[in-house]
């Protein structure tokens, strides 16, 4: 399984299960389960409520370096999340157009290894609602992952999207990405809940993340 772009291997530790339990109680009462809601994965949104107390960035080992992306590194992008993204459809023109000429893309930062771009993240904050940074397109590659990178990455564009004057942060991850769910989780993201069938999904989110579950998404 992956969030975008990391897998799950092990059991979330022991802190990830501990930031769970104020989220649980933040569900409400239990939800019955009246269809399996996880079996096809499904869109959810994660809130940051604020800016404030956002980890210092943390130091990556020599000779990681964390940097904002160029335009000519479009090609590198998109491969970087091609690999991460199955799904979906990179290339070097749309990550261009995308990620570097996209005026709501702030910036987007990369983690480099002696010039090959490892990881990456993107700050997108909406016009619309210009409060509200978005954190986009988290990524790393295959090999160098659960070495920290995201977590780097997630850092560094919360510190941007408090420099840009957001408020909050938000973003997107499916139901079958539980590897990056607990990093958020851990990072000040919740569960953005607006309404009973997204709360029934968190609730079976947080049982599988706490081993409650007795099963897995597939």
């Amino acid at each position: 399984m992956r969030v975008d772009g990391a897998e799950l291997r092990s059991p979330p530790d022991r802190d990830s299960l501990r930031s769970l339990r104020p989220v649980t109680a933040a569900l409400g009462s239990p939800m019955s389960e009246k269809s399996d809601a996880l079996a096809v994965p499904v869109d959810v949104t994660m809130r940051r409520p604020t800016l404030f107390g956002v980890p210092a960035m943390p130091i990556l080992a020599a000779p990681l370096v964390v940097r904002r992306a160029q335009v000519e590194e479009a090609g590198a992008l998109a491969v970087l999340l091609g690999r991460a993204f199955e799904a979906e459809s990179w290339d070097a023109a749309g990550t261009e157009r995308e990620l570097c000429c996209d005026e709501t893309v702030r910036a987007t930062l990369v983690v480099a290894a002696e010039g090959r771009l490892v990881a990456t993240a993107s700050l997108q904050v909406r016009p619309d609602v210009p409060e509200c940074g978005w954190v986009r397109w988290v990524a790393t590659d295959l090999d160098r992952r659960r070495e920290g990178l995201a977590r780097a990455l997630v850092i560094g564009v919360l510190a941007m999207a408090g420099q840009a004057g957001c408020r909050e942060a938000r973003l997107h991850t499916q139901t079958d990405r539980l590897a990056a769910i607990p990093l958020y989780l851990q990072l000040g993201f919740e569960p953005f809940v607006r309404g009973d069938p997204e709360r029934e999904v968190w609730e079976r989110v947080i049982r599988l993340l706490s081993g409650e579950a007795g099963g897995r998404l597939t």
